[in-house]
């Protein structure tokens, strides 16, 4: 699969997925990774990652898509995200990822939003799909999709039900 890096300003792919999501290009913003300092983030584990923090020090979490682009291959990607909002109003991305990239563009989404859900025991999030454009044609839909909750921090910040923490551990 092509990934690409993280684009500099708003140009004509980014707009047309923004469009396709029917939000608002001028709501993009830049946001810098933040260390998190009383707990280890999990790697690209966003949900659970701004759960953990809003559970110890209060504020929001604002949903939406972060953007990457390989314009060698005209590809660009929409990837559902979320990043932590403190009590100011100010957003901040404290979600490692593998790239190592320092600074990604967001675009919050007030109109989507994770869901957790218990399936055969496990604790699953409802999250989307990448949205995908390749040479200017969309490759699939806003489609919602079931993800694992991560490793650890969802059990050890007591995110998922205490039977399933009780089962884990066994």
């Amino acid at each position: 699969m092509i990934r690409g890096t993280t684009p500099k300003k708003v140009n004509s792919q980014i707009k047309q997925i923004i469009d396709f999501l029917k939000l608002d290009y001028k709501e993009v913003t830049f946001l810098k990774l933040t260390k998190e300092s009383k707990f280890i983030p999990e790697l690209n584990n966003c949900h659970i990652n701004n759960l953990v923090k809003m559970k110890l020090y209060g504020g929001s979490i604002v949903f939406g898509w972060l953007f990457y682009q390989d314009r060698i291959n005209d590809f660009t990607e929409a990837q559902f995200h979320s990043v932590w909002c403190n009590e100011n109003g100010k957003l901040i991305d404290i979600t490692p990822r593998e790239d190592k990239e320092k600074r990604v563009m967001f675009l919050p989404d007030k109109f989507r939003k994770i869901e957790t859900k218990i399936y055969k025991t496990e604790p699953l999030v409802l999250t989307y799909d990448n949205i995908r454009l390749l040479n200017g044609q969309f490759q699939n839909g806003i489609k919602q999709v079931l993800g694992k909750v991560g490793d650890s921090l969802a059990y050890e910040y007591k995110l998922v039900p205490a039977h399933l923490t009780t089962q884990r551990s066994q």
